[in-house]
């Protein structure tokens, strides 16, 4: 069975994309992706972009709410990493929105993330357009 995400620094731009695969749990796959996503930000120089392209996915609302627990709970964590400018979630959901808001409060350690439904909205955004 083939990785259930891919994880890649786009070449000369400031994004890296983790790609969620049909199959991908929030709880198992969580870390191994997150550790693959730091791997390629301990690299960086400068801030980057980092978008979640979960339009692959069915999600439920806990399961989201798990994701983005494991993801901003720890110091350590991916969404906290000093070199995540911002967390940019791509899916057509209508809860994901909500989940991007709320990281960006108390409990979550003010996440900048913002959701978008689709990949060419996240482009124009990291793009400025």
């Amino acid at each position: 069975m083939s990785q259930p995400y891919t994880t890649k620094k786009v070449p000369n731009e400031p994004v890296i994309i983790a790609a969620l695969h049909e199959g991908y749990d929030m709880v198992n796959d969580m870390p191994a992706s997150s550790a693959t996503a730091i791997a390629l930000l301990d690299q960086e120089s400068e801030p980057v972009f980092y978008v979640v392209d979960l339009t692959a996915l069915r999600l439920d609302l806990d399961s989201i709410i798990n994701g983005a627990n494991g993801a901003s709970g720890s110091e350590g964590s991916i969404y906290r990493h000093p070199m995540v400018r911002e967390v940019i979630f791509v899916s057509e959901q209508d809860f994901v929105p909500a989940v991007a808001e709320g990281l960006n409060s108390a409990p979550f350690g003010h996440v900048k993330a913002r959701a978008v439904p689709s990949m060419d909205e996240a482009w124009a955004y990291i793009h400025g357009e």
